[in-house]
C-alpha cells in the first residue's frame, strides 16, 4: 500500500490524548472513522484499511460515539464474501 507522511503539530496529538508512539495508528483510525461516518467508504473498506473485523469496527464506532451505517452495498459485499468463502470451502473439501 502506498503511504504518505503528514506532519502534525504536537498540540493536536496532545489535545486528542494520543501518545506520539501511537500517532500513526490513531490518526489512521480517526481518518477511517471520519470517512466511514461521512459514507465516503463502505464498512468493508473501513475494516480492510484498519485490518480489523466488522465486530471490532462496530466496537470502535461505539468507542468514538458514532453510528453504524450498513447499507445495500455493505450487504452485497458481505454476500459476495460469503459466496467466495463457500466456494473455497467446497473446493477444499472436494464438494
Amino acid at each position: 500500500m502506498d503511504t504518505v507522511t503528514v506532519q502534525l503539530p504536537l498540540d493536536i496529538l496532545k489535545a486528542a490524548k494520543v501518545p506520539e508512539d501511537q500517532a500513526t495508528t490513531e490518526v489512521k483510525k480517526i481518518i477511517v472513522l471520519f470517512l466511514y461516518d461521512r459514507s465516503t467508504i463502505s464498512l468493508a473498506k473501513a475494516c480492510e484499511l484498519l485490518g480489523i473485523s466488522q465486530w471490532e469496527f462496530f466496537e470502535l464506532n461505539k468507542e468514538f460515539g458514532l453510528a453504524i451505517h450498513y447499507d445495500v452495498e455493505d450487504y452485497r459485499e458481505d454476500v459476495e464474501g460469503i459466496r467466495i468463502g463457500d466456494e473455497i470451502y467446497r473446493a477444499v473439501l472436494g464438494l
